[in-house]
């Protein structure tokens, strides 16, 4: 499973602006109004599990929030770094499904142990503290790799990236990947 999102152009009629304004500017509002659109989709089939949608202004993590109820524990959802907060992680962790995220470069989780592929085991906090307990820990597993694309006319290295993708995990114990 993946989930994303995308805007919309709605008919710019009064029936719709009142629920999805247009984009203003400092005087003047501008092009067509937007509704925001997420899905959680089926990667090899492309059918659509659930989606839901309203106006742009929200921002996808809430959106997304809605669609955790159709996530279970057969699921490994793919998301790309809009999705990597550690709230939303932990809700998608709840359902019992699995997840892999693009993480951003900021993101630092705290190392546990390294594995014998490269990858590494580590938590980010909740922030959630308990008395006796200390902070929830959510555990991933980390990959750290490197994404080089070179185009026809530019220059090898040019379109280099690093792309980290967390997971969540079973258990202590990690198969390496191969």
């Amino acid at each position: 499973m993946a989930i994303d999102g995308t805007h919309l152009h709605t008919p710019d009629e009064e029936q719709i602006t009142w629920r999805y304004p247009k984009r203003a500017g400092g005087t003047i509002e501008f092009g067509y109004p937007l509704l925001r659109l997420l899905a959680v989709v089926e990667c090899g089939t492309r059918a659509i599990l659930a989606a839901c949608f309203g106006p742009e202004d929200v921002g996808e993590l809430p959106y997304a929030r809605r669609l955790l109820g159709y996530l279970d524990r057969s699921m490994l959802l793919l998301a790309d770094a809009a999705f990597e907060a550690v709230d939303f992680l932990a809700a998608v962790a709840t359902t019992g499904a699995q997840f892999l995220v693009r993480s951003s470069a900021r993101r630092r989780p705290t190392i546990q142990r390294g594995l014998p592929d490269g990858s590494y085991l580590a938590t980010l906090s909740l922030g959630v503290y308990r008395a006796g307990a200390g902070y929830s820990m959510l555990p991933l597993r980390v990959v750290e790799a490197w994404i080089t694309v070179t185009l026809q006319h530019q220059h090898p290295g040019h379109g280099r990236r690093t792309c980290t993708p967390s997971s969540s995990v079973n258990g202590v114990e990690v198969t390496a990947a191969h």
